[in-house]
């Protein structure tokens, strides 16, 4: 994994966690929210984030995000 790639993934779960307006603009514009993190929107994931509730938990983020989340981090 690249150095930019795990960056990318630590400001977006960061994100997630800290910012509200964030995690809202993720159910309803995943593409802009990923590519503010430096994160090049696939299908795939835009549809696993769409319609997200701001309110779930880091876990079943991971959950529905778990592709990414395994090749970003190598694992849980």
């Amino acid at each position: 994994m690249k150095d930019s790639d795990r960056q990318s993934a630590e400001v977006f779960l960061d994100r997630w966690t800290n910012d509200p307006s964030f995690a809202r603009q993720l159910g309803t514009d995943p593409e802009s929210a990923l590519r503010n993190c430096g994160i090049e929107p696939e299908e795939e994931l835009v549809d696993a984030l769409r319609d997200v509730d701001p309110e779930i938990s880091v876990e079943e983020l991971k959950k529905r995000i778990s592709k990414w989340w395994l090749l970003w981090h190598g694992g849980w």
